[in-house]
This record gives C-alpha cells, sequence and structure tokens, in this order.
C-alpha cells in the first residue's frame, strides 16, 4: 500500500512539474530573411509592404542594433499621419502553461528628433490579427518626452515586459502582434522606431516517447542552374518541450553522414552537386530518437526558367471585379499569399485585393526548375470629371460649344467622345438637342464617364396682336421666350415694355414696329394701323355708335359699344331711304356694302333694343 502511495506522489509530482515545464523563446532579426520564418506583416493603410524591414544600421536616428545584427524597424518617417503596419510574431504555445507567468519583453529605441506621437502598439491574440479579441498590452511611444508609458531622459534602447493575461493559457497558436503607427504630418520629416532583442517564455507540451515528425520536406527539390540552396522542413513537427534535431548530409543515400544544422528546419548551404539528407529527432523525456527517411536535393544544369508576370504594377479599379494577371516563362505556377485571388495556380487570376499587396509567382518549367517574380497590385482610382460648356449649355442653332470633361491636371490621361474625337476638348456645331458623353482613361487603366445635355434653342420669330378702343389700342407682344422688347410708335416714341398702350392723334395710316431680343437673334415685326375718321352721335339712353371708315368708298361698318344692332337704314340727305339691312345674330358690329350709292353725305339709322343711334358718313 506504501508503495503504491509513493508510486501515485511520484506520478503526480513528475505531471505538476511538466505543466510548469517552460521554454523561451526569442527574436533578434538577425537572420537575413525578413519577416522571419513563421512571421508576418499587414498592411492596414499603408501603400506598400516594406514599412516593417530589418536593418543593420538606422538613421533617422542615427542607432545601431540592441544586440546582434540586425534590428527591426518601423518607418514611420516615411508615411503621413495615421499610416499603420503590423509585424506578427510566430505562434506561440502557452498550451502547458498553468498557473506560470507569460511575458513579452523587448528593447525599443526612444529619441527626442521630434515631439509626433509615432508608437508601436503591442498586441496579443488567438490569431494572426487585430480583431474584436486581441488584448493591448501597451503602447510605447517614439519620443521620449511623452509619458506613453514613461518618459525618458536621454536617447537610447529602453527595455519593456508586459504580462500576458492567463486567458491565453491552453492556447498554442497565440501570436505577438506589433502595430507600429506613424503620426508624421508630413512624409520624411518624422522619425523611425526600432525594436530589437525580443524574448518571450512558451510553454507547450514535454514530449513522449518516440518523436516521429514525419519526413523531410524539402522546398526545392531540384535546384536548376548548376548551384543553389534549398530549405529543409519536417512534414510532422511535434509542439512539444524537450526535442533535439540533428540534421544529416551526405553525398550518398547510404551514407556517410555529417551533421548540417541541430535546429528544427535547416537549409542546405550552396550546393554544386546533388545531396541527401535525413534528421535525428530525439526526446530528452523519453531518450528515445527517430531518424526520418532520407530526402534528396538534385542539383541540375539546366538553366532556371525567367518567369514575368503582365500587367505589372496591376491595378484594380472602382467598381471593376477584379483585374486579370497572366505569368509567363513557366508550365505551372504558384501564387502566394493566397489572399483574394480566385486561384493560386495556374497561368492567369483575378486579384480582388481590398489594400495593396505583393504576390509572389513561382513558375516551374518542364524540367522541374523554378524561379520566383513579384508583381504589386495597387488599388486604384478613377479620373475626377468635370464637364463643362463654352461659353454654355443652350445655344442657338447653328452656334459653337466647346465641351471640356477634366479640369487642373490631365497627365496621363486618354479620351474618347461619343462622336470618337480623343482629345481632352470637344468642339461641336450645335444642330439639334442632344447628350454629349466621354470616356477619359487615366495611365492606371481606370475609367470614369460624365455626360452633358446640349440644348438647341429654336430660331427666334417675333409677333404681337392688338386691340382698341375707339383711337386708343393696346398692343400686345406674342413672341415666345423674349428677352427684351424695342417698340416704335407714331412721333419718335419709344418703349422697351412686353405691352404698351397707344392713343392714336386722328385720322390716318401708321406704322408700328416691334423689335424683340430673343435665345437667338433679333426679329423685326412692322404693322400698319389705319385709323378712320369717326362720327359718334350720342342718342337716347347714351347709345353710342361708330361708322368707317368716314369717307367711305365701297363700304362701311358699323359698331355699337353695348347693345345688338337690329338693322340699319341709310338715307341721304333729303330724308329718302336709299339702304336697309336686317341683322339677326345679336352682333355689335356689321359691314354694310355702299358701292351702288353715289356719292355724297348719308345718314346710317342704326336701330338697338334701347333705341337709335344715327351716325353721318361721306360716300366718295
Amino acid at each position: 500500500m506504501k508503495k503504491i502511495f509513493l508510486l501515485f506522489t511520484t506520478i503526480l509530482f513528475a505531471s505538476q512539474f511538466a505543466k510548469a515545464q517552460m521554454v523561451m523563446g526569442s527574436e533578434t532579426f538577425d537572420g537575413t530573411t525578413f519577416p522571419p520564418a513563421g512571421w508576418l506583416i499587414k498592411a492596414d493603410s499603408t501603400p506598400t509592404l516594406n514599412v516593417w524591414r530589418r536593418l543593420t544600421t538606422g538613421t533617422n536616428p542615427t542607432c545601431s542594433p540592441k544586440g546582434g545584427a540586425a534590428m527591426a524597424r518601423f518607418s514611420s518617417r516615411a508615411y503621413v499621419a495615421g499610416a499603420k503596419q503590423q509585424l506578427i510574431s510566430r505562434p506561440i504555445d502557452y498550451t502547458n502553461r498553468g498557473t506560470s507567468t507569460a511575458n513579452i519583453t523587448f528593447w525599443m529605441y526612444r529619441d527626442s528628433i521630434n515631439t509626433n506621437y509615432d508608437s508601436i502598439s503591442v498586441w496579443v491574440n488567438n490569431a494572426d490579427s487585430i480583431d474584436a479579441n486581441a488584448v493591448k498590452l501597451a503602447t510605447i511611444c517614439r519620443y521620449r518626452g511623452y509619458a506613453i508609458p514613461d518618459t525618458q531622459v536621454n536617447n537610447g534602447w529602453r527595455l519593456y515586459s508586459f504580462a500576458v493575461p492567463t486567458s491565453y493559457t491552453g492556447n498554442a497558436n497565440a501570436h505577438f502582434i506589433f502595430e507600429g503607427t506613424s503620426q508624421t504630418p508630413i512624409a520624411n520629416t518624422g522619425a523611425q522606431m526600432f525594436i530589437d532583442q525580443l524574448t518571450f517564455e512558451e510553454y507547450p507540451i514535454p514530449c513522449t516517447g518516440t518523436p516521429n515528425v514525419g519526413n523531410v520536406v524539402v522546398a526545392k527539390p531540384i535546384i536548376c542552374g548548376g548551384t543553389g540552396n534549398s530549405n529543409l522542413n519536417l512534414s510532422a513537427p511535434i509542439a512539444a518541450s524537450g526535442l533535439s534535431y540533428m540534421w544529416q548530409s551526405a553525398t550518398s543515400a547510404a551514407g556517410p553522414w555529417t551533421t548540417l544544422a541541430i535546429t528544427a528546419s535547416a537549409n542546405t548551404g550552396t550546393i554544386t552537386s546533388s545531396m541527401y539528407y535525413n534528421c535525428v529527432v530525439t526526446c530528452s523525456n523519453s531518450s528515445l530518437s527517430y531518424t526520418t527517411p532520407v530526402d534528396s536535393v538534385i542539383v541540375s544544369n539546366n538553366p532556371l526558367p525567367t518567369i514575368s508576370v503582365s500587367p505589372s504594377p496591376a491595378t484594380v479599379c472602382p467598381g471593376s471585379t477584379g483585374v486579370s494577371i497572366t505569368a509567363n516563362g513557366g508550365s505551372n505556377y504558384l501564387w502566394v499569399p493566397n489572399i483574394n485571388l480566385n486561384t493560386n495556380i495556374g497561368a492567369t487570376v483575378i486579384a480582388t485585393p481590398t489594400a495593396n499587396t505583393q504576390y509572389t509567382i513561382v513558375g516551374a518549367d518542364a524540367n522541374g526548375c523554378t524561379n520566383t517574380t513579384t508583381v504589386n497590385v495597387i488599388l486604384g482610382t478613377s479620373p475626377t470629371l468635370t464637364m463643362t460648356a463654352t461659353p454654355n449649355d443652350s445655344l442657338c442653332s447653328g452656334a459653337q460649344v466647346v465641351l471640356n470633361c477634366v479640369q487642373g491636371n490631365t497627365n496621363g490621361l486618354t479620351y474618347l467622345w461619343n462622336d470618337g474625337v480623343t482629345s481632352r476638348r470637344d468642339t461641336i456645331i450645335v444642330t439639334t438637342s442632344g447628350m454629349h458623353s466621354v470616356v477619359v482613361t487615366n495611365a492606371a487603366g481606370c475609367s470614369a464617364a460624365d455626360s452633358i445635355l446640349i440644348t438647341a434653342l429654336p430660331p427666334q420669330t417675333s409677333g404681337f396682336n392688338y386691340t382698341n378702343v375707339g383711337n386708343t389700342y393696346t398692343f400686345v407682344d406674342t413672341t415666345s421666350n423674349a428677352k427684351s422688347w424695342k417698340w416704335t410708335l407714331p412721333g419718335g416714341l419709344y418703349s422697351n415694355s412686353k405691352t404698351v398702350d397707344f392713343t392714336f392723334p386722328g385720322p390716318g395710316t401708321y406704322t408700328i414696329t416691334l423689335v424683340v431680343n430673343g435665345p437667338c437673334k433679333l426679329d423685326t415685326i412692322t404693322k400698319i394701323i389705319e385709323i378712320f375718321p369717326l362720327s359718334i352721335t350720342n342718342y337716347t339712353n347714351g347709345i353710342k355708335a361708330v361708322c368707317y371708315p368716314n369717307p367711305a368708298n365701297n363700304f362701311i361698318t358699323i359698331s355699337t359699344e353695348n347693345e345688338a344692332i337690329e338693322n340699319v337704314m341709310i338715307t341721304n340727305v333729303i330724308g329718302q331711304k336709299v339702304s336697309t339691312a336686317n341683322f339677326t345674330s345679336n352682333q355689335k358690329s356689321a359691314s354694310i356694302i355702299i358701292n351702288h350709292l353715289p356719292k355724297g353725305i348719308y345718314n346710317a339709322h342704326i336701330t338697338t333694343s334701347k333705341g337709335i343711334a344715327i351716325v353721318k358718313f361721306v360716300k366718295e
């Protein structure tokens, strides 16, 4: 019984010890590959993907790495306020953390070059992005005078350490995210930010048994051109502590073997002939080892293919469904990263990125030889169109109008008007009303369209009517769309009103002229007005009657002011009836033929319902 209890205590103690087992991780940025293996760079609002870079010497401010050969730099100097970019770590394993502490520690260079609020924020998340689940650990301002998170007296490297929340316990895929933010008002006027010598605790599950890591994975199994190198990895890596690795190389699959590297992955180094590789993995907790099957890297004298891509750079225009990009020079292709692509294999892809993105194309020829190229896909902008018509957009038929679609800078723009004109301006002769349109394309291939309605105004024809009471006439313009008027009246009088009243001085023939200024031209109309002598007799009940013309020749016209005419009897000077006419249509004006009467003086007896009016007239 005591032995069983002792065995249980030993197992429990070993289990607790295993849970607390910690592996110290680090990143010094000394390797020439950047971002380091497993790390990522993601852009928020920057125009390129190289704001985070590896540098061996810093400028603006001038500094050297805190330790080792290199450091990481965020170029807050090169980009204006608000530009951001993220440097994201490889996955960090907290699977077996338990209640143990976990920290991220690093050095940052702080200076006093200017007072911009350039900063680096440190986040932790279980994904390689900043989303709603991400936790901000701290923000450090580059300018040492700001207490974010503290102030410093001198320029130089400062050590910062931040605790990772216990909520990440059990997570094998945590990431540290260093988000640089530029607050430089004008590009190339600020300073840079540098970090170096990162360390962090990891708590992977300790290895047990035989560490079967699968097979050797060769990045380039065939090296063309007679020389080169390739990366070596394992097909089933184990995320556990206590593992050691020994990569071996040989000129024959049977050996003898030489140690190449003692890391989890390796590089062949530069080789000029075919080589063979394996990896021996040992678990210190079980003292058991596993040796991978042998794999090879073949060195061929076949030349590397020349891979090209078109268009380069490529532009995604607003409102488009993406940009088609085609690779040439190989037999098959792989596009990396596989983000916003309709496919990541094949010669032609459709790219629809939501931010400026650089793609790497790995092309292989028929011999299995590969080479790479890159293409930047840029979010383009369409031209800004402001359509104008000079002198205006409403003109008379036959007039000339100049259409202009772009104001200001026109560099790199091409044009196509709906009538085939390919210049910035289109000069047209207006014949009919209609829409005129243009499509403008910039150097990036993005287009915008605009149109304008040109109205052809009709020719102007003037006219006027008139009414009268006695010798007083009212003249009214009947022209449509007239802008101004000029009446020429008897006696050298003028008027610029649309309607004019005029009383003629006496009998006679008068000329009335109207000049109308319309939308398209000046137009003149002239009318002849005849004023006849009037003989008016007021008889019973105040009847007013007129007879004209007077003198008359062939006919006379009899009119009353208010009463209907029932009949008219004409008598000569001795009172004899010489003519009569009856009317039944309730009319107030009537014409009577008198060409059969001899010359002389006559009286017209006008019978109305109110009585009789007598008007005297002369027959010539």
